[in-house]
């Protein structure tokens, strides 16, 4: 599903936005958009909810949406308020999208609150951020009882400040056998961490330093160290030629001689003619994002100056005609590379 809201108005602007809803069939394609209320969200705050929520169909609404907690000093710096009057507003926002989605039958709600990238604002601001979850905590446990919420924090949630930490134990113990609405709330949370935590729960018995967060391109395990190297929607991330060939490169040298290299990666394969190309070997995809293409010579090219063999079959999936995803497998041949 898609969440739609004015990016200008900041995250409480969610409150009468949230309200708007397109809905998707399993594979991403929009079967059906109702149609919208048009007008400012000032104008929208007008609108009684039946007129909002009657072009809704139940039966297309999603089972699950996530919301990141996104604009709220930008909305405060916009109306001459401090900071904190922004994140004060966007709970109003959660208690709101909470209430919608026990009246809309939606059973699971995450928000995405606190980012690891937020430890690093002033420290005044963190700690009136943990007193505002913490006050937060305590204000809503009872509504959440009472509206059979079931609440659950994800992250490094550990790493919150002790008081705080307390307070969300507290309400997952105490609302842990409801089954209404799921609210999760994702605190202290980061893609490389959770990728992290996720491989030391699945794999205790790795040593330590055998999970690290590196480039790529700059890793420091030894030569040869990996039995398997699996690269999946990365390189296509590469920032022109030389980056893409020292991403590559770096993957290959931490594999052994026959170990195997797979890779998944977006390419022009099948759909070069809708790729608009926007210089150092990036184009533009018809989905409006940008991403270093390959196509079947570089690969086959590159196979060749890296010393692997193809262990299977090139293969390449259309994406709604958005997008093109290769899966390359290579198995690296006992010379190792060869250019």
């Amino acid at each position: 599903m898609e969440y739609s809201r004015n990016p200008e108005e900041g995250q409480a602007a969610g409150r009468t936005q949230s309200r708007r809803f397109r809905a998707f069939d399993n594979v991403g394609t929009p079967r059906y958009t109702p149609p919208m209320a048009k007008g400012t969200a000032t104008e929208l705050e007008h609108l009684p909810d039946s007129e909002l929520e009657s072009p809704l169909v139940p039966d297309l609404l999603p089972r699950h949406i996530a919301i990141i907690m996104d604009g709220n000093g930008r909305w405060a710096a916009q109306r001459g308020l401090p900071r904190m009057a922004g994140h004060t507003e966007g709970i109003k926002s959660v208690r709101d999208m909470i209430n919608l989605c026990r009246e809309l039958g939606i059973k699971a709600l995450t928000i995405y609150a606190f980012s690891q990238e937020n430890w690093k604002r002033p420290a005044a601001e963190i700690n009136a951020l943990m007193m505002l979850l913490e006050s937060y905590l305590q204000m809503e446990l009872e509504a959440l009882i009472e509206k059979e919420t079931r609440f659950r924090a994800i992250g490094r949630v550990n790493t919150l400040p002790e008081s705080a930490l307390a307070w969300v134990r507290k309400v997952e113990r105490e609302t842990a056998h409801f089954d209404k609405l799921n609210l999760t709330v994702a605190l202290s949370y980061g893609g490389r961490s959770e990728i992290v935590d996720a491989v030391r729960r699945l794999a205790p018995h790795l040593p330590a330093d055998h999970l690290r967060v590196e480039p790529v391109e700059a890793m420091t395990f030894d030569d040869a160290f990996a039995d398997v190297v699996i690269s999946s929607a990365v390189l296509h991330f590469a920032r022109d030629h030389a980056h893409f060939d020292a991403m590559l490169h770096g993957s290959w040298r931490v594999l052994r001689s026959g170990g195997l290299f797979f890779c998944r990666l977006a390419s022009s394969i099948g759909m070069a003619d809708r790729m608009r190309p926007v210089g150092d070997g990036r184009d533009m995809l018809p989905d409006g994002s940008i991403r270093f293409l390959v196509n079947e010579p570089m690969l086959v090219d590159a196979a060749r100056r890296l010393g692997g063999d193809f262990a299977d079959p090139l293969k390449t999936t259309v994406v709604q005609d958005q997008r093109c995803m290769t899966t390359w497998v290579l198995r690296k041949q006992g010379l190792g590379a060869r250019g």
